[in-house]
């Protein structure tokens, strides 16, 4: 005997179906979303690596490129700063007023001067420049003039050359300039190569 049923209500299989459908349709979008967020998290974490690499890399270059330098200069304070011709300052005085025909009442002063810090060449090289600074910027000026305006200038059958302390980029940059003046002098051409690196050509 059954004295109580109770009602039991199911839905269509369509509606079952869809709400379902619904389910596995936001799930598969919040897997999908995830999976972005992974993947540009991953991207940024890959770009931060190579970065600090790079970053580390350059490091070990300028700590050994300091490195090298100090070595060069302590070996440099270490030896005997006199040369065959006597101390380097008076030496490079003596020889820059008379190359340069510069006043000799009117002596070059010096704050330094020494030999650049490089390794030592070979004797089938070329020695290495001197560098020096001098106390007065005008002073500098005209020792540059000067150079330009004799062009080829000889010490004991030496080729000496004056030009100013330049960065390697600097340098870099002006040699470039170097099949162009070349040109220009095959053609007659007057030219001048000003600072930080700009040619002037002048003709008549």
């Amino acid at each position: 005997e059954i004295k109580e049923v109770s009602e039991v209500r199911i839905p269509p299989p369509k509606k079952v179906l869809t709400k379902k459908k619904k389910r596995t349709t936001k799930g598969t979008h919040c897997v999908h979303t995830q999976l972005l967020k992974v993947k540009v998290l991953t991207s940024a974490v890959d770009d931060l690596q190579k970065l600090s690499k790079d970053i580390l890399t350059r490091m070990i270059t300028v700590e050994q490129r300091t490195l090298d330098l100090e070595d060069q200069l302590q070996r440099e304070e270490e030896k005997s700063t006199t040369l065959r011709q006597g101390n380097p300052t008076a030496f490079l005085q003596a020889a820059l007023t008379q190359l340069l025909g510069l006043p000799e009442d009117s002596p070059l002063e010096f704050e330094r001067a020494h030999r650049a810090l490089r390794p030592r060449p070979s004797s089938e090289q070329r020695p290495r420049a001197f560098v020096i600074k001098l106390l007065r910027f005008p002073v500098r000026e005209q020792m540059l003039r000067r150079a330009r305006e004799k062009g080829s200038l000889d010490w004991k059958g030496n080729k000496i050359m004056v030009f100013p302390d330049l960065s390697q980029d600097l340098q870099e940059r002006r040699r470039q300039f170097l099949p162009v003046k070349k040109l220009l002098q095959q053609r007659g051409y007057k030219y001048g190569l000003f600072y930080p690196a700009t040619l002037k050509v002048t003709w008549n």
